[in-house]
């Protein structure tokens, strides 16, 4: 029974020990994701995108002015119109 169990576990541990062929991952997909790691940083620093936002205001119900006017509740930088 001793040799029998031995010879088990030497058995499993041979199969468990061959080194098994990982199949690698197609480059099509890494493209893929580059791809769309370019579009999006493209997107974030574009003119319009969200790194450009320089400002969040809350609105409040009615008229919220904006510009460098002394009566605007909402600043902005010196070179916008008043």
């Amino acid at each position: 029974m001793r040799t029998l169990c031995c010879l088990g576990l030497l058995s499993l541990f041979t199969v468990l020990s061959c080194k098994t062929q990982v199949p690698s991952v197609p480059t099509t997909y890494e493209a893929d994701i580059e791809a769309w790691r370019g579009r999006r940083l493209a997107n974030l620093t574009a003119p319009t995108g969200w790194l450009s936002l320089t400002g969040l205001y809350w609105l409040k119900e009615g008229e919220n002015e904006c510009g460098t006017s002394a009566e605007a509740r909402i600043k902005l930088t010196a070179d916008a119109p008043a």
